[in-house]
């Protein structure tokens, strides 16, 4: 487990963390500036624990959970097997779903807009709240399926 406070000087004012490793588990307590996190190699899993950032970038090959973190843009990048967010806020939720495999947000995850797009069919669990779904299909054939449980409003453009 990497915590914050165990961190040399020179590393607790970086934008941008790559983990290489099998299983690692980040717990930040918002002073931590983080940007971007980048995982390789493949198949890695990631748990983001109790992160507050205005942006983050996260691009990662395996496995990814986030609990209890605070975001105001949350984009995905790379190639991303599964993503769980649990007992979080996201403001903006940036994601092509043709590069998320499979996708789940918890009853206690607010997410105030997220921002769909992708080429292929796709299902989409979002357990929580979401205020505004926006879906760009991005070829004829695409498609979003969404299992919803909580407060959703849809826009399909």
């Amino acid at each position: 487990m990497f915590h914050v406070d165990k961190l040399k000087e020179r590393f607790k004012e970086q934008k941008y963390g790559i983990v290489k490793g099998v299983k690692i588990h980040l717990a930040l307590n918002g002073k931590f500036p983080l940007s971007s996190v980048v995982v390789e190699p493949e198949g890695l899993e990631v748990n983001l624990t109790g992160l507050k950032s205005d942006s983050l970038l996260l691009q990662a090959c395996g496995k990814v959970k986030v609990h209890t973190c605070r975001l105001g843009t949350l984009r995905s990048g790379g190639v991303i097997s599964r993503l769980q967010v649990g007992h979080s806020t996201i403001d903006s939720l940036y994601m092509n779903t043709d590069k998320v495999s499979d996708w789940e947000s918890g009853p206690e995850t607010k997410i105030g807009q997220m921002f769909l797009s992708g080429t292929q069919s796709t299902y989409q669990k979002i357990g929580g709240e979401c205020k505004h779904i926006h879906w760009q299909p991005l070829a004829d054939k695409a498609s979003l399926n969404l299992n919803l449980s909580g407060k959703s409003e849809i826009a399909v453009h």
